[in-house]
């Protein structure tokens, strides 16, 4: 899914608001019944990271130097080194994942076309699982025009 905010709202807004409240609100109101054209970018974003700073933080200091991991490998000279997150998503004209786009639209007075929604400003994307609603993913494009 991608949330293309109104001019007066940004795309730190969506994110500030994003709640599980707020996310069920929203994809409860995705209806639509007009044809709309769509000119969405091309993107790849990668992501990588070392969480072993935020994870002793968090109180898992001890599984990098004094944790027993002998039921592992049966000895006690075992040790968490590194832990690593690495994340990638990949959007083109053959698809991704998930995607899907909703806009609220309204009507002219002039004779009726297909509306197009334009994603040439700074967006939110989210990857979410369609049986059950639950966001997998979430991120956000500055600038759709690099």
């Amino acid at each position: 899914m991608a949330i293309l905010p109104n001019m007066d709202y940004t795309v730190h807004d969506v994110v500030n608001d994003f709640s599980a409240e707020n996310w069920a609100s929203w994809t409860d109101a995705l209806v639509s019944t007009e044809e709309i054209k769509i000119n969405f970018p091309k993107f790849e974003i990668g992501y990588n990271k070392t969480l072993n700073d935020v994870l002793k933080e968090l109180g898992m200091g001890t599984a990098f130097a004094d944790a027993d991991f002998s039921n592992i490998n049966g000895r006690k000279d075992l040790q968490i080194d590194e832990v690593v997150h690495q994340s990638f998503i990949k959007v083109d004209e053959v698809g991704t994942e998930a995607a899907a786009v909703t806009a609220i639209l309204f009507e002219g007075l002039s004779a009726p076309t297909t509306p197009v929604l334009i994603f040439n400003r700074p967006f939110v994307f989210v990857i979410r699982d369609n049986a059950s609603n639950s966001v997998l993913f979430v991120g956000k494009i500055m600038n759709p025009n690099e």
